[in-house]
């Protein structure tokens, strides 16, 4: 039960945390205090950037693209690695 107990996080805690702000091509999960300001000013800047690139490349990729923005270390981690604790903070403090 181990591995249940691990992805609860992922199941139950960021689901009901978090909230998606969609564009014309992107989607943003972000903490509901964290919504006006994406959607005031960097989802309007990245949907420009999206355009601009893809006129630039010729390349669209499928679907939308989805930008996740964690309030919480352990919801990163669960995210990311599938773990609620990566052991990451130690080593970017380290130098």
């Amino acid at each position: 039960m181990r591995a249940r107990t691990t992805f609860s996080p992922l199941e139950k805690v960021i689901p009901a945390r978090y909230t998606m702000v969609s564009t014309a091509h992107l989607r943003f999960r972000v903490e509901p205090a964290a919504r006006p300001a994406i959607e005031a000013v960097v989802a309007p800047f990245l949907e420009e950037t999206y355009q601009r690139y893809v006129a630039r490349y010729r390349f669209e990729p499928r679907g939308p693209v989805v930008f996740e923005l964690y309030g919480a270390e352990e919801h990163y981690a669960v995210r990311t690695v599938g773990l609620p604790a990566s052991g990451w903070r130690g080593s970017a403090s380290a130098g």
